[in-house]
């Protein structure tokens, strides 16, 4: 029962007198209005709800005075979550006397508050902490209440844009729940939660020509269990999930992986110690260089009832103890659904330990100079509503978000992945759960990210290669994300905005392959990078050429533009940035000892062309040189400058003079 009707029966046998008004009580009623107040309480206890409401009107007509009469009403309205009627009736109440019950404000208070009335209901709560009530669970509750109330006055003042729209029929159906959406990095592959006769399994989706195919279940991951809470990483290729209650478990719940093969996905296997543990886990995330895994547990050392933790992956595949990720994110509640964006920046979550607009609200929180999280920032209305709110996820490009919702746009999967995936609750199970999509604002994007996809291969025969594909930091040279390409020599590869990134492909017995995007300049690049990334075999690079109409296209297949080196304008000062592409070549020289390279200069046509063939000599020079400080020895390797006689593109745009000034090797022999 409600705290209201509970101390209903609390209320002292005397009478309380109000306005010069005597008013009956439960223990001083007598005839017909007892009689009545009796039978009220029985249905009321036998969940008989208007035959309750009809006697309690028979025991107020027989007795005007009858005020608890009027209390018991309320009660069984907002029971059954009649919260106008209770409204009507409490404020009658409160027409009748406002002191006759000191509890009036707060249960006048939370029927507003049920009926979203936040800001009639905050006078009504700051009103009742002065009235001297003993009350202690009210007290308890109003403290907690009153900041929400006031937190959502303000929200629905100030309602941020929302408006979503269903994914088409097929992603959701008519007859079953959809919930729990992830998305690649390309956002051309959904994997999603589809929940069917208490059976929850993993459904897979391919948008193509920009419309999502009918979703089909996931061979090889689904079992005759449950599965859900799924993350997906960047390239689609690492699947992370949770299931409950299987033969190899450490707990309730755990995480499991499988990986994309050429034959399909692979045998899920636990994640095991110490990601997995005796505790609950789900709800993971991959970061974007599938390097460091979010995900919410209940185990021992944490802040609330879950927590979100942390952890790394390491260079032998094997991932560092969880870390809890601290009281900036994590609080004395439950803290949960954790998605960490591509933008290596901002973490969405959702949160019944703050301020909210009721139960679990989504946040977000954004890592500052010092690696740390900010405070974090409610989503606003009517994003968040007083319902529970879960597990939202944000495209690559911050523009669109995804969240499960009923028609109501209340999300009813919490429960079922918060503490089981075993079963939802009845009033889930009744409910129709969709996936959404709506324009997310400005204010709560992450920072733009863009990508680079392609395809390896051998230029020779064309045969798809497995190779290391890097994206370089060139600010700090650090590598900042790193994959092998696939059975089908393809890779994805994410590229925060902001930042002048180098891209490298290598593989061994091949020449590498050098690339740049420069994004820290160009923040509205939205246009994604696709590369087919031909790599040159060293053991056929030769200097052999057998006619003229064809040493275009053999020196092609022996030559790398390094599209990391860098120098002064008009200068063959090398800068600094340039390091990583320049030690990238000498240790290619170190692993190849036979290999013999000549390191070719090209400039724009700006400039004569004699000062630019000096140019252009000089700067190939300057490689030259590094590489002999660095110790290679100088007979393999020599230099040559051909000013502006060898375009690669028009000079008549700044982009293509900036192609025509490269520096290349090319490769003499093996």
């Amino acid at each position: 029962m409600r705290i209201l009707l509970f101390l209903l029966f609390l209320v002292s046998t005397n009478a309380i007198f109000a306005q010069n008004r005597v008013f009956t009580t439960a223990k001083t009623a007598k005839g017909k209005a007892k009689d009545n107040f009796d039978k009220a309480r029985d249905l009321f206890r036998a969940m008989q709800y208007p035959e309750a409401i009809k006697a309690t009107d028979a025991a107020f007509k027989a007795d005007t005075n009858f005020i608890d009469a009027l209390f018991l009403k309320a009660s069984i309205y907002n029971e059954f979550k009649n919260y106008k009627g209770a409204e009507e009736v409490l404020s009658k109440v409160f027409r009748m006397s406002e002191t006759f019950d000191s509890d009036i404000w707060f249960y006048l208070a939370q029927t507003k508050r049920n009926l979203e009335k936040y800001s009639e209901a905050i006078p009504l709560y700051e009103k009742f902490l002065t009235v001297g009530s003993k009350n202690q669970v009210a007290i308890k509750q109003t403290q907690n209440h009153l900041p929400n109330c006031r937190f959502i006055a303000k929200a629905m003042e100030n309602p941020v844009p929302f408006d979503p729209k269903p994914l088409s029929n097929a992603i959701n159906s008519l007859e079953n729940c959809e919930y729990l959406p992830c998305l690649t990095a390309d956002g051309e592959t959904l994997i999603f939660t589809r929940r069917e006769r208490n059976d929850e399994d993993f459904m897979i989706s391919k948008k193509i020509n920009g419309e999502w195919q009918t979703a089909k279940p996931m061979e090889n991951i689904n079992t005759q269990n449950n599965e859900g809470a799924e993350c997906i990483s960047a390239d689609g290729r690492f699947l992370v999930f949770t299931a409950c209650n299987r033969r190899d478990g450490m707990g309730s719940c755990d995480l499991y992986f499988s990986e994309l093969a050429e034959s399909g996905w692979t045998t899920p296997k636990n994640m095991g110690h110490p990601i997995s543990t005796p505790a609950w886990e789900s709800q993971p995330s991959l970061s974007a260089d599938g390097r460091t895994l979010y995900f919410t547990s209940s185990r021992t050392g944490g802040l609330g009832g879950s927590d979100i933790w942390r952890s790394t992956r390491q260079k032998d595949g094997t991932w560092t103890a969880p870390v809890n990720i601290g009281d900036k994110i994590n609080t004395a509640g439950d803290d949960a659904g954790p998605f960490f964006h591509p933008d290596s920046q901002t973490l969405y979550f959702m949160s019944n330990g703050r301020p909210s607009m009721g139960g679990f609200d989504l946040y977000f929180a954004r890592k500052n100079e010092k690696g740390e999280f900010d405070e974090p920032q409610n989503m606003g209305y009517p994003i968040n509503t007083i319902h529970d709110e879960a597990n939202i996820i944000i495209s690559l490009d911050g523009k669109k978000a995804m969240m499960a919702s009923d028609r109501k746009y209340k999300t009813v999967a919490t429960k079922s992945i918060f503490r089981s995936q075993n079963s939802l609750p009845t009033d889930v199970a009744e409910t129709e759960t969709d996936l959404y999509e709506f324009d997310l604002y400005e204010g709560a994007r992450p920072k733009f990210v863009n990508y680079v996809k392609g395809k390896v291969y051998d230029v020779t025969n064309f045969q798809n290669l497995r190779a290391k594909v890097e994206i370089t930091d060139l600010a700090n040279n650090e590598v900042v994300s790193t994959v092998i390409s696939d059975w089908k020599g393809e890779f994805l590869l994410c590229l925060p905005a902001g930042k002048n990134y180098a891209f490298t492909v290598k593989r061994a017995k091949y020449a590498f392959y050098s690339n740049n995007f420069a994004l820290d300049n160009n923040l509205n690049l939205e246009k994604p990078f696709l590369l087919d990334v031909p790599l040159i075999p060293l053991s056929n690079a030769t200097n052999s050429t057998t006619t003229t109409s064809t040493a275009t296209t053999e020196k092609a297949k022996k030559t790398v533009v390094l599209k990391n080196i860098f120098f002064e304008t008009a200068s063959a000062k090398l800068l600094a940035i340039s390091t990583a592409e320049l030690d990238r070549l000498k240790d290619m020289l170190d692993e190849n000892a036979t290999l013999r390279i000549q390191l070719n200069g090209h400039t724009d046509s700006d400039g004569t062309d004699a000062s630019n063939l000096t140019l252009s000599s000089n700067r190939a020079k300057a490689v030259y040189d590094y590489l002999i400080q660095k110790g290679i020895v100088a007979s393999r390797l020599q230099y040559k400058g051909f000013g502006e006689s060898q375009p690669v593109a028009t000079n008549d745009t700044p982009e293509g003079k900036q192609e025509n000034r490269r520096t290349e090797f090319e490769i003499l022999g093996f």
